[in-house]
């Protein structure tokens, strides 16, 4: 059974996809983000003014164009909510503050911790994100988390962390909501290195994979732009492929996985 897809899905997809395009090129006009979006101004316009009317994004003039033939510039509302992003591991913070447009506030950070618990590790990230607000008290900070292992990012469940001493799924994104009032956003390490390169690298390749080989080695697939994830959110654990039956012990708790022998 083919499924239908009314207007509005295709207005909020269109309504997606312009967003995208204003958070990679910063700012842009009408002409511009129709042809990257490859729909026609007259959408493009209700588009935009429909976030407009939602405070997503502003309308500033432009300079550059003769008087009378330009509709200005379109950007990010700048005065929306910050977000804190952190990379997650049991031994490690690394952490960057992005405005509402995504462009970087105050200073990278690298903090080596200790986390034996999984209430240790949400009490770090916490006291890295009071830090922060300190810093910025008259904004609406929100966390965006990349944790390795496996992650559902629908639910923001750590369900497991073979780095880790715990082997318990931990509902990290429901637990930081409830203590800190701000949205969470968590996801795996590896599809956030996988998403920054799709945004970051100009080559647009609508198919990809990321290799990230660090305490372990991990990947994300881009497949028609799209990450895929797996039925279970498992997709891309290649360090975990079973390559000696017979070999140590990994800490996933099967036998002879590639993370624990590399070479």
């Amino acid at each position: 059974m083919r499924a239908c897809i009314n207007n509005q899905q295709i207005r909020h997809h269109n309504k997606c996809v312009i967003l995208e395009l204003l958070y990679r090129q910063k700012r842009a006009n009408k002409s511009t983000l129709a042809r990257l979006a490859q729909i026609s101004i007259p959408a493009v316009s209700n588009i935009l003014q429909e976030l407009e009317s939602e405070k997503r994004v502003v309308n500033i003039d432009d300079e550059s164009q003769t008087r009378g033939h330009s509709s200005g510039t379109w950007l990010i509302a700048p005065e929306g909510d910050w977000t804190l992003c952190l990379n997650v591991t049991p031994t490690s913070i690394e952490c960057q503050v992005a405005n509402a447009c995504l462009s970087p506030k105050g200073e990278f950070e690298y903090l080596q911790i200790d986390a034996p618990t999984p209430q240790a590790l949400l009490s770090e990230i916490e006291k890295c994100w009071h830090r922060h607000r300190k810093l910025w008290p008259d904004r609406t900070i929100n966390l965006a988390l990349a944790i390795h292992g496996q992650v559902d990012p629908v639910t923001g469940v750590s369900q497991t962390m073979p780095q880790a001493p715990w082997t318990t799924p931990v509902e990290v994104k429901y637990l930081l909501e409830e203590k800190l009032g701000i949205r969470v956003m968590v996801d795996n390490d590896c599809v956030m290195l996988a998403l920054a390169e799709k945004w970051q690298n100009n080559s647009q390749e609508r198919d990809f994979c990321v290799i990230n080989v660090d305490y372990g080695i991990g990947s994300s697939f881009v497949i028609n732009e799209q990450i895929y994830r797996g039925s279970l959110y498992g997709s891309g654990q290649i360090g975990h492929t079973i390559v000696n039956p017979d070999g140590v012990v990994c800490d996933c708790g099967r036998y002879g996985c590639r993370k624990p022998s590399p070479r």
